[in-house]
């Protein structure tokens, strides 16, 4: 029979990304110390599984120490009796002589703890929204992307990233279009910029209130609101 008790235990921890951006969350979180162990890809997002060791349990310390205080309070127990086995019956009760000054009573006025203040994060400026989301465009469109590629402009006001999608733009139609981008809500492929606790997400949530696709005519090809990426990614 094998020994399991030397065998490693371990942590997991799940993290999802946008479909396409599965590499560089993986990166990411293999930076921090955990091995990846698979992925599960959804119609919209991956879910990434990872693990690593978990600390050593400190149950033999624990033990250890139970037995330690249990054999203290037997020792105690026995001094006890002998001592009083071996006290005289009629001795006199030892009195216990008052102090001759007031001892000092703690104030009651609680010590005021001072707490951490949390940074401020700094928008981003209308620049860099329109910087990170078009080289977000960009870099899709270099590796092929159909969606990417059929971006005709991006724009941000009033806290609103616009994307305007028009397939017959790379000589698609709407229906092979369909095929290939199978998205209900196009939206949810360009958020990316801001679903990351890096250098930019934070600042970029800090000014972006949603992100609008349409199509050509300007009909809606679906939005998706920062406070849904911050819940959808389970960002702080």
């Amino acid at each position: 029979m094998s020994d399991t008790g030397n065998e490693p235990r371990y942590e997991t921890r799940t993290v999802r990304a946008v479909r396409g951006l599965e590499a560089r969350t993986r990166t990411k979180v293999e930076a921090d110390g955990w091995e990846f162990v698979s992925q599960d890809q959804g119609r919209v997002q991956t879910t990434l599984t990872f693990r690593r060791p978990a600390p050593k349990s400190r149950r033999l310390l624990i033990i250890i120490g139970g037995t330690a205080l249990v054999l203290i309070l037997a020792t105690i127990i026995t001094v006890g009796v002998i001592n009083e086995r071996s006290s005289p019956v009629d001795a006199e009760p030892t009195t216990t002589a008052e102090p001759s000054e007031p001892m000092d009573t703690p104030s009651a006025t609680p010590t005021p703890t001072p707490t951490e203040e949390v940074p401020a994060v700094n928008p981003a400026s209308n620049e860099e929204v329109l910087a990170a989301f078009q080289g977000f465009v960009n870099e899709r469109a270099a590796a092929n992307v159909l969606v990417a590629r059929a971006v005709t402009s991006v724009t941000f006001e009033n806290g609103v990233v616009r994307i305007v999608i028009d397939p017959t733009s790379v000589g698609v139609d709407e229906s092979s279009f369909r095929e290939v981008v199978p998205f209900e809500n196009l939206a949810e492929i360009f958020i990316t910029p801001m679903a990351f606790n890096d250098d930019i997400g934070p600042r970029l949530r800090a000014s972006v209130g949603s992100v609008e696709t349409v199509d050509a005519a300007g009909a809606s090809r679906g939005a998706r609101t920062t406070e849904w990426v911050i819940q959808a990614n389970e960002l702080e």
